[in-house]
Order: C-alpha cells, then structure tokens, then sequence
C-alpha cells in the first residue's frame, strides 16, 4: 500500500485515536512530514531500548508487541506504535516485530516534535487523548482486580 497523496496518508491519521481530533490543516501537516515502510515477517518495526526517533502507524500487515522477549499482544492496523518514546523522549519499552508483510507510516521525532512547538493547540489536544488512553487503563485494571477478587 503505497499512500502516494496527501489526502490518503491524511485519511490514515484519522483512523488514530492520538490524532483523530486534529484539525484537518493540522492532520496535513503531519501527514507532508510521514513516508511508508514495510517490514517482513520476523523482521523489526521498532526495538525495545533503543531511542524513540520516530513514531509509526501501522496500516498493513499484524505484528507483535513483546516487552523483554514476552508477548504483550499482537497488533494490527491501524495502529499507532511508538508514540510513548516519540513524546517523552526516553527508550523505546517494547519491541515490534512484523507476523505478516506490514506497511508503516512513519513520523520523525524531530520533525514531529518541531511541528508540536508550533502548534499548542495540538499539544493540548494530544494531552487530552493520553489522558483518557490513562483512564481506561486504571478502569480496564481495577475491573480485572475486581474480576480476580471474586
């Protein structure tokens, strides 16, 4: 899936939760500094410790997502993969690995992070996405607790 226009790669973002809130001026914006990738089964969308230089979308394909060799979950599209790293700057926490033929968009930390400083608005609304992502996390977790305690 080669996303050649704008208006394409523009209509993949939307499909993301962190940034399907945006503006469409601002989704265009992200989308001019975005190219694609693919990676084949076994190989590496993104390592666990190394430095989060860019964030990815996937949009074909499955993958795993394995913290110290252990399956977390298996992934499929459309997914945002590697955000957390891309945010706040720290080491990748999970691997990626591609089960299928997968096709990524990808969003450059520097790039990324320029546009962010230029555009509040947008901070804000990602703000916004994380905290709610944070919320059903703790709500998804103390219905396990609850479920266990039973």
């Amino acid at each position: 899936m080669f996303l050649k226009r704008p208006s394409d790669r523009v209509q993949a973002l939307c499909a993301i939760p962190l940034l399907r809130d945006l503006k469409r001026s601002d989704l265009e914006a992200v989308a001019k500094m975005t190219h694609e990738v693919t990676r084949q089964p076994g190989e590496s969308l993104l390592r666990q410790g190394d430095m989060g230089t860019e964030m990815l979308v996937l949009l074909e394909g499955t993958a795993r997502v394995e913290v110290d060799g252990k399956l977390v979950e298996e992934v499929a599209p459309v997914r945002v993969l590697g955000e957390m790293a891309l945010l706040d700057g720290h080491r990748r926490s999970a691997s990626v690995i591609a089960i299928t033929p997968c096709t990524a968009l990808v969003v450059p930390y520097d790039r990324f992070r320029s546009f962010l400083e230029r555009a509040p608005e947008v901070q804000r609304q990602i703000l916004i996405t994380l905290s709610k992502r944070v919320r059903e996390l703790l709500a998804e977790r103390a219905a396990q607790t609850e479920t266990a305690e039973v």
